[in-house]
């Protein structure tokens, strides 16, 4: 019986070698389980949305490399457009979300769709649009409730209480603390720190 030697490891898998130096097998290792992809919040520098929204922009390159989801793709550009919006680009960050928007229908995800609304939200409210902002912020709620996403839900909530006029922003205040006290998701239960400065 011959010594196997492992000789190479690479991204898609092994190959072994035995000591007469022939390819005796492969195994076959996706890259995508042994290395996992860094969150996109994570590539988040609110201090900088420069930098930010060239993060977002090199992982998108990646993505569109690898021939990632379309839905993932499109997430990555709601954060390019908010970046955009942070840093006063307004047309920009909107030409960006009409990008997202056009593959919404097709891709028919609760979770791209509040993503979506939350930053065609933000983006009008920075731009001192705020009943434009918080349709969108109302849409947001309501897919983010359909979908089951808790924390961005509550996200939604929490910009209504920033857009709303100030005799309502207490009324959301309030149902953020109840959603997140609520909610199973630890992440949303983050959201209460927020939610109790501002009651």
């Amino acid at each position: 019986m011959p010594t196997f030697l492992i000789f190479e490891s690479t991204t898609t898998g092994r190959v072994m070698y035995s000591q007469s130096g022939k390819i005796f097998i492969f195994l076959v290792i996706i890259a995508t389980t042994t290395m996992a992809k860094e969150p996109i919040n994570k590539l988040w520098d609110f201090n900088d949305p420069k930098l930010s929204e060239s993060r977002f922009r090199g992982r998108l390159a990646d993505e569109e490399k690898e021939n990632a989801p379309l839905v993932e793709r499109m997430e990555i550009l709601t954060q390019v457009a908010r970046a955009e919006g942070l840093q006063q680009k307004f047309d920009e960050a909107h030409k960006t979300l009409d990008t997202v928007e056009a593959t919404l229908a097709s891709l028919n995800s609760t979770y791209l769709d509040t993503r979506y609304y939350l930053e065609r939200g933000r983006a009008f409210n920075s731009s001192g649009k705020k009943e434009e902002a918080k349709q969108e912020f109302l849409k947001a709620i309501e897919s983010g409730k359909k979908g089951g996403h808790d924390y961005y839900t509550i996200d939604g909530i929490h910009m209504m209480a920033v857009a709303d006029e100030p005799a309502k922003q207490l009324d959301w205040t309030e149902l953020g603390i109840a959603m997140a006290e609520a909610s199973s998701e630890d992440r949303a239960k983050l959201w209460l720190g927020t939610f109790y400065n501002n009651s």
